[in-house]
């Protein structure tokens, strides 16, 4: 039994531990990074209903690429009553050994922290975006996923706790519109309390969670400017942007997110057909793209802005020569002062 999504209300985001130290922060930020649309047909907790469960996340190879260090998640949450604080549990983990599914041995889990949400004098149907934090920050292998873990709701449906989804629901307005042959990808997971292993969420294809990483490395966040859900040109993030279509017209743009407050730097992006089977480590973050000449080449370079960021302009998909409608982008920051230079994660792309 899917929610409705109720209206985010109330503080955008709550800081729950101490962040990280200015000392270990000279060099870093935080930046996040979540394959979410704003566009969000449900509340859920998948098939367990009032059971205990847990549902994973497992960020598209193809949206994140690069080992990273993770200070903790950006999840949208949803609050039936939201009077009582409801207890749960985030973990950072590994993909299971076919690449595809989530690892779910309890041992082999990267970083977990457990919480209490809602309360404090809020009442009736809440759903609001929180920015959770921990301490010190976890390293992540090249590939990973989340999960968040809800105990037992023995009022379910009256109370209890689910997460914002864009699921891909028939005849539904808001479902994911990736084109076929990119159609059959599974990205979220269930595992009701009892279940040894993880199945797709509602047995669907496409599915996707608000819940992603925040890193203290750069990051790079494709958008299109698309008319792929019929209601004019919009900008999106969600999975749309690793599968564009020239022929509805979409345009492809870019925003750099990772570097330093009030510094001059400029932000490179290049591409490449390829990613290295064993990425190739720098000081500051990890070399994704093969090298195969005349690869990597530059798509673009943009300024970034006193906040460390920048927004590309759009490049229209059609303009991509056909053969080249598959490829990886990496963004080099490049820190001209200090003569330094810092990279971000990879991103593929497989479009029509």
């Amino acid at each position: 039994m899917q929610r409705r999504p109720h209206r985010l209300t109330g503080p955008l985001f709550l800081a729950l531990l101490a962040l990280l130290t200015l000392g270990t922060l000279s060099a870093h930020g935080i930046f996040e990074k979540v394959l979410w649309n704003n566009k969000a047909n449900a509340a859920t907790r998948g098939a367990a209903g009032a059971r205990a469960t847990t549902l994973y996340m497992m960020q598209p190879q193809r949206f994140v690429t690069g080992s990273h260090q993770t200070i903790g998640w950006r999840i949208t949450l949803q609050d039936e009553d939201a009077s009582t604080a409801e207890p749960l549990t985030l973990h950072y983990v590994p993909y299971a050994a076919d690449g595809k599914s989530p690892e779910t041995d309890p041992k082999k889990r990267i970083a977990s922290l457990g919480l209490s949400v809602f309360g404090r004098g809020m009442k009736g149907t809440q759903a609001m975006s929180w920015l959770i934090t921990f301490g010190f920050p976890k390293q992540l292998p090249r590939y990973h996923g989340m999960a968040v873990e809800f105990p037992a709701a023995s009022r379910w449906p009256k109370d209890g706790l689910s997460i914002h989804a864009q699921l891909n629901l028939p005849k539904d307005s808001r479902r994911p519109r990736i084109p076929a042959p990119y159609d059959k990808q599974v990205w979220a997971y269930e595992q009701p309390s009892g279940s040894k292993t993880a199945v797709p969420l509602g047995g669907r294809t496409l599915d996707t969670l608000m819940f992603g990483g925040l890193y203290i490395e750069p990051t790079l966040k494709p958008f299109l400017m698309s008319k792929a859900y019929g209601l004019g040109t919009e900008k999106l993030f969600g999975a749309e942007i690793m599968h564009p279509v020239a022929s509805r017209g979409d345009a492809l743009g870019f925003f750099i997110d990772g570097g330093l407050f009030g510094t001059s730097e400029w932000s490179v992006i290049l591409i490449s057909p390829k990613v290295l089977k064993k990425e190739i480590a720098f000081p500051r973050g990890s070399l994704q793209l093969d090298l195969t000449a005349p690869f990597p080449i530059v798509l673009l370079a943009q300024k970034l802005d006193s906040l460390g960021q920048a927004t590309t302009p759009t490049i229209p998909f059609s303009s991509f020569p056909v053969g080249l409608r598959s490829f990886w982008a990496q963004a080099a920051v490049l820190q001209v002062v200090n003569k330094d230079m810092e990279l971000s994660d990879a991103v593929g792309f497989s479009g029509l």
